[in-house]
């Protein structure tokens, strides 16, 4: 999926939708009109994800978990972003994410940093 390839109403309609960012304490709340040129969309555990993230880092997202509600409405995703493997414990990324109304996508309503730390089955 392609978010050029997306009926012109659809876009207008994220266009408007604001959300949640901090990353490298830049904060938001953005509008997703400022990702347009830059994000599309990924495949997250069978799922199509709109993630504020350029196209060219996408190769750079790792999925450690993903979590959806039981109604299917709402994703979290737990992320390593490798670009910054440098200091993993710094390559963290978590994102919340809706159903966008009307579609059988997923848009990122907070994306922030995540201190990667073990799950408690892990610790």
């Amino acid at each position: 999926m392609n978010i050029r390839d997306l009926p012109e109403e659809t876009r207008q309609r994220i266009a408007k939708v604001r959300f949640d960012r901090i990353i490298e304490k830049h904060e938001g709340p953005f509008d997703w009109s400022w990702w347009f040129d830059e994000a599309d969309f990924l495949e997250m555990d069978g799922r199509s994800v709109l993630l504020p993230v350029p196209r060219e880092d996408h190769a750079n997202l790792q999925l450690v978990r993903s979590v959806v509600s039981g109604d299917e409405e709402t994703l979290t995703l737990f992320l390593r972003d490798t670009t910054y493997d440098s200091d993993p414990m710094f390559s963290g990324r978590l994102a919340v994410c809706e159903r966008f109304p009307g579609t059988s996508f997923y848009l990122a309503m907070v994306y922030h940093e995540w201190y990667v730390v073990p799950f408690l089955a892990e610790s």
